[in-house]
């Protein structure tokens, strides 16, 4: 798996547990957002990338800020 795979999933598994914490579904987040199920799902699914405009959207959404999105830890490193 080469590393653009492994940080779209990680992606994926961050906005899942950012989901689950504020106990909603796919469809409650899609509907907020107005976007496709089946773009956030493949986006839960490591298997779709995001523009700027949907991570600031979901940095809206969740209240949190984008390190926390893109897995990536204070200090820089992913």
């Amino acid at each position: 798996m080469n590393e653009l795979s492994m940080n779209l999933i990680r992606i994926g598994d961050n906005l899942r547990a950012l989901r689950q914490e504020k106990n909603l579904t796919q469809l409650q987040v899609v509907d907020a957002l107005e976007i496709s199920y089946c773009h956030y799902a493949r986006m839960e699914q490591g298997k779709r990338n995001m523009s700027i405009q949907m991570l600031f959207a979901l940095m809206d959404f969740y209240q949190t800020d984008a390190n926390t999105i893109l897995g990536i830890a204070k200090g820089g490193a992913a």
